[in-house]
């Protein structure tokens, strides 16, 4: 997978580049345009850095990784919510992504939850969607990813966002079975489809 290198470094580099991207986007800026550097990491070839699904709290965190859920912590703090225009459009185009389904993959980030603004219902189908279309790509990363439990793992084995969400559209958790692999879980967004147009 090739991710921008911005995502790559140091936590506390990390988020002040976020940051910055962020005070870009609401000017006016697609994410893309304001991503400091435009440079793409090929991940196979940066083999000692893990992609991180949790929006650590923690800034001690010295080993450069892919920190990807740092996104939400900016727009928080200078728009006050998930809710914003500016989170809307960036939840949007980074769907298009392999790489930008990872920023939202921390369900403490509350991507998809409620708040007393509004609610994120509407954002649920459209990232299950972009998760099937790029579930080879998450696949292929192998046992790479830290989750928000601290485990490290396959993204299938390790994200904390795919089940609750896959819940939250009326699939109950005996059709998980066990373990949730890419297989399962492009036949649960089948079945969830064919329920939907039923």
């Amino acid at each position: 997978m090739y991710i921008p290198a911005c995502f790559n470094g140091r936590y506390i580099g990390v988020k002040k580049v976020m940051d910055r991207a962020v005070e870009r986007v609401i000017t006016g800026a697609s994410f893309r345009e304001a991503m400091v550097s435009r440079t793409l990491i090929d991940t196979s070839l940066v083999t000692s850095a893990y992609l991180i699904l949790q929006t650590h709290r923690d800034i001690s965190i010295v080993e450069s990784h892919f920190h990807l859920t740092l996104v939400a912590q900016a727009l928080i703090a200078q728009t006050g919510h998930l809710g914003s225009p500016e989170a809307e459009r960036i939840f949007s185009e980074l769907l298009e992504f392999p790489w930008g389904v990872l920023v939202f993959a921390d369900p403490a980030d509350n991507w998809f939850g409620s708040n007393l603004i509004t609610g994120f219902d509407h954002r649920r189908r459209p990232y299950l969607n972009a998760l099937l279309r790029h579930a080879r790509a998450l696949s292929a990363e192998g046992r790479r990813f830290i989750g928000p439990s601290g485990k490290l793992g396959t993204f299938w084995e390790v994200n904390g966002i795919v089940r609750p969400l896959l819940e939250q559209e009326g699939l109950h958790p005996d059709q998980f079975g066990g373990m949730l692999g890419e297989q399962q879980f492009s036949l649960l967004c089948r079945k969830m489809s064919q329920t939907a147009g039923a």
